[in-house]
C-alpha cells in the first residue's frame, strides 16, 4: 500500500545582513532615495523583520501587509491604488513554502537604482504598481492598521504548523487538515490569473477570474465609495465595511466570475462557480438563491441564510465524527462544517460565523440526490462521474470518508462492521455456520483466500502504538492528516490502545517474534506453533472449492489479524470458547488440491450482532466459523 505524503517543511536559515529585504527589491543602501524623502520607518506600512522570514516559526513583521486601511490617506494624490496596484507576477514554482517565497517580481516591483524616489523618478512604473507620491512617504500616511481587514499574526506564518490569525478571512484554519490532496492550498491558491495587458483601469482589469474584482478607479475606497458593486464577487455595502458590526454581503467570496453577467436578479455567477449549479435566474437576493444543486445542497430559496433559516437539511453534512462511519446507524455528526451564518455578526475577532454556519444535519438514509449521493460536482472532489456513489463512490480524498457503496449497512447487504470484540471482516464465502461445514459442501463462487498488496515497510519510526503518537506517525510516513489512510492509522491505534482484558487478552505487535512470545504466554505452553492458510496453485475469482476433509487441531488458540498501518502490525487476542480447524479444499472442476485452510469456530455467539444471524440464516448463540485468509496467523 503506497502512502502519499505531504512535503516536509524546511526551516529557513536566519541571515544577518545590512541590506533591507524588500520583496525581492535590489535595494542599494549607499544611495538613499533622496535627501528629504525615502522609505519611512514603515515603508509601505510594512515593518519587515528580515530575521523572521515566512518559515515554520516566523513570518512577516507585526504590520506586514499593513493593516487597517485608512481611505483618507490613500497612496496617491487623488485616489488610491494606481492602474496595476498589487499586480503580482506570481511564480508558482516559488511558492511561500520550503525554501522560497514569492518569485523575484512578487508584487511586481521593477526597482531602478539609478532613479531614486524623487519627484520625477523612483520605482519603475509598476513598483508595487502604485502611483507613488514621494511628497507623502508611508511614514506619514499610507496603509492604516487594518488594510484588507486581516488580523495578521506574525508569530504564525502561513506554513505547515501555523497560519493566519483566527479571524483572517474569518477562517478557523486547521493546518493539519488543509483543503488539498497533500497539504495546504494548491499551487495557485488565491492565485491571480493576472493579465498585464489589462490593468485594473476603467476599461480593463484583472483577468476574468482574478479575484473577480471589477475595479472602478473613479471610486476609490474612501468613505463614500469603494470597490465596484461586484468586488470580490461580493455585494459590497460601502456604508458597512468589514468591521466589528457588519461584513460582506450575501454572496461574498463567490467564484468563477462571468464579467458579462453581474450578480443581479437576472444574471449571476458562471455555471461552474465553485462547482455549483448556479441558476442565473435566481441571484443571491432575499427571494432567491443558489440553484438546487449548489454545493450539492438542497437549497431552499424561500429560506435565505439569515438568522431563522439557512441551507437545506443536507447542506455540507456536519461535524464529522471519525468514530462514526456513514453507515445506517452512524454518519456525519449533527453539524459537520456547521455554520448558521448570523448576518448581524460579521467575521471579526468577537463575532463571525455562527456556531454552525452552513449547518447540515446529514441524514445518511437520505443522500442529497434521488438515486445516489452528492451531485456530480459537489465540492468538485476527485469525482469520477462514470461511477456514481451507488456503484463506487467518492475518490480517495472525498471528505476522508471510508465510503463503501457496495456495503451499505442494511440487513440485505453484506455487513462490513466488525463483530463485537472480534476483528472479522465479512467477505464472500469466509463466514459460515458450523453445522454447514461438511465434506462435499461447495463454497460460493468468488471465495478467495489470497490477500495481495505491496509488501509493507519495516517499522522505522520506533514509536509506541498509541493514539497520542498519531501525528508523529503520520508525519514520519508523510500521510496527509485528512486522508483515508490517516483515518485507518487512527482506527488501528484506537483498537491497539484499548484497555487490557483479563478474560480475553489482546495486544498489537510490529514484531513477529514478540507476537509469538505473547501467544506462548497466553496459551500457557512452552512454545506456540503457528498455522496459516496455504494456496496450492493459482487462485482466481472464478475458482470454486469443495470441502474434501475436516480436522480439529485445538480448542486453545491465538489468532493474529493484520491491521491497516504504514508498516506491518498485527492485532492478536485469545478468544474464549473457540475451536480451531484445518479444512482441505479441492477444485470443484478438476478435483485437484486447492487450499489448506485454517478456520476458527466461535462456539458461543450469544453476544454477536444480529446481522450475522440474519446474513447466515442462523440462530443467536449457535457456532459460527470463519476461514483465515493467507495473511492471518493462528497460534496454538
Amino acid at each position: 500500500m503506497r502512502f502519499i505524503g505531504t512535503q516536509i517543511m524546511h526551516h529557513l536559515k536566519k541571515k544577518v545582513s545590512v541590506k533591507v529585504l524588500n520583496y525581492a527589491v535590489h535595494w542599494d543602501p549607499d544611495h538613499t532615495p533622496s535627501k528629504e524623502n525615502g522609505f519611512g520607518a514603515s515603508a509601505y506600512a510594512v515593518h519587515w523583520e528580515p530575521d523572521h522570514s515566512p518559515s515554520k516559526e516566523n513570518g512577516f513583521g507585526e504590520s506586514a501587509y499593513a493593516v487597517h486601511w485608512d481611505p483618507d490617506h490613500s497612496p496617491s494624490k487623488e485616489n488610491g491604488f494606481g492602474e496595476s496596484a498589487y499586480a503580482v507576477h506570481w511564480d508558482p514554482d516559488h511558492a511561500p513554502s520550503k525554501e522560497n517565497g514569492f518569485g523575484e517580481s512578487a508584487y511586481a516591483v521593477h526597482w531602478d537604482p539609478d532613479h531614486a524616489p524623487s519627484k520625477e523618478n523612483g520605482f519603475g512604473e509598476s513598483a508595487y504598481a502604485v502611483h507613488w507620491d514621494p511628497d507623502h512617504a508611508p511614514s506619514k500616511n499610507g496603509f492604516d492598521e487594518s488594510a484588507y481587514a486581516v488580523h495578521w499574526d506574525p508569530d504564525h506564518a502561513p506554513s505547515k504548523g501555523n497560519g493566519f490569525a483566527e479571524s483572517s478571512y474569518a477562517v478557523h484554519w486547521d493546518p493539519d487538515r488543509a483543503p488539498s490532496k497533500d497539504k495546504g492550498f494548491g499551487e495557485s491558491a488565491y492565485a491571480v490569473h493576472w493579465d498585464p495587458d489589462h490593468a485594473p483601469s476603467k476599461e480593463n482589469g484583472f483577468g476574468a477570474s482574478a479575484y473577480a474584482v471589477h475595479w472602478d478607479p473613479d471610486h476609490t475606497p474612501s468613505k463614500e465609495n469603494g470597490f465596484g458593486a461586484s468586488a470580490y464577487a461580493v455585494h459590497w455595502d460601502p456604508d458597512h465595511s468589514p468591521s466589528k458590526e457588519n461584513g460582506f454581503g450575501a454572496s461574498a467570496y463567490a467564484v468563477h466570475w462571468d464579467p458579462d453577467h453581474s450578480p443581479s436578479k437576472e444574471n449571476g455567477f458562471d455555471a461552474s462557480s465553485y462547482a455549483v449549479h448556479w441558476d442565473p435566474d435566481h441571484a443571491p437576493s432575499q427571494q432567491n438563491g443558489f440553484g438546487e444543486g449548489a454545493y450539492a445542497v438542497h437549497w431552499d430559496p424561500d429560506h435565505s441564510p439569515s438568522k431563522g433559516n439557512g441551507f437545506g437539511e443536507s447542506a455540507y453534512a456536519v461535524h464529522w465524527d471519525p468514530d462514526r462511519a456513514p453507515s445506517k446507524d452512524k454518519a456525519f455528526g449533527e453539524s459537520a462544517y456547521a455554520v448558521h451564518w448570523d448576518p448581524d455578526h460579521a467575521p471579526s475577532k468577537e463575532n463571525g460565523f455562527g456556531a454552525s454556519a452552513y449547518a447540515v444535519h446529514w441524514d445518511p438514509d437520505h443522500s442529497p440526490s434521488k438515486e445516489n449521493g452528492f451531485d456530480a460536482s459537489a465540492y468538485a472532489v476527485h469525482w469520477d462521474p462514470d461511477h456514481s456513489p451507488s456503484k463506487n463512490g467518492f475518490g480517495d480524498s472525498t471528505y476522508a470518508v471510508h465510503w463503501d457503496p457496495d456495503h451499505e449497512h442494511s440487513t440485505s447487504a453484506v455487513p462490513e462492521a466488525q463483530a463485537r470484540r472480534h476483528q472479522i471482516k465479512v467477505q464472500t464465502g469466509m463466514l459460515f455456520l458450523k453445522k454447514n461445514l461438511r465434506v462435499g459442501t461447495v463454497l460460493p463462487q468468488g471465495t478467495m483466500f489470497a490477500r495481495g498488496g505491496s509488501p509493507k515497510s519495516v517499522n522505522s519510526v520506533n514509536t509506541p502504538l498509541e493514539s497520542k503518537y498519531l501525528a508523529t506517525i503520520l508525519s514520519h510516513y508523510k500521510i496527509p492528516h485528512s486522508s483515508i489512510k490517516a483515518k485507518q492509522v487512527a482506527d488501528t491505534l484506537h483498537s491497539c490502545g484499548k484497555p487490557a482484558d483479563k478474560e480475553e487478552p489482546h495486544m498489537c505487535f510490529s514484531s513477529r517474534e514478540a507476537m509469538a512470545r505473547f501467544a506462548t504466554k497466553s496459551l500457557g505452553v512452552s512454545g506456540a506453533r503457528a498455522a496459516i492458510t496455504r494456496i496450492h496453485g493459482h487462485e482466481t475469482p472464478n475458482t470454486m472449492y469443495v470441502v474434501a476433509q475436516i480436522a480439529q487441531f485445538s480448542n486453545n488458540s491465538v489468532p493474529c489479524h493484520p491491521m491497516d498501518f504504514p508498516y506491518e502490525v498485527f492485532y492478536c487476542h485469545r478468544p474464549r470458547e473457540v475451536q480451531s480447524l484445518t479444512v482441505q479444499l479441492k477444485g470443484l472442476k478438476d478435483g485437484t488440491p486447492g487450499v489448506t485452510a485454517t478456520a476458527m469456530c466461535h462456539m458461543n455467539t450469544s453476544d454477536w450482532d444480529q446481522q450475522y444471524f440474519e446474513l447466515l440464516g442462523g440462530e443467536r448463540g449457535e457456532p459460527i466459523c470463519h476461514y483465515m485468509p493467507t495473511n492471518y496467523i493462528m497460534f496454538y
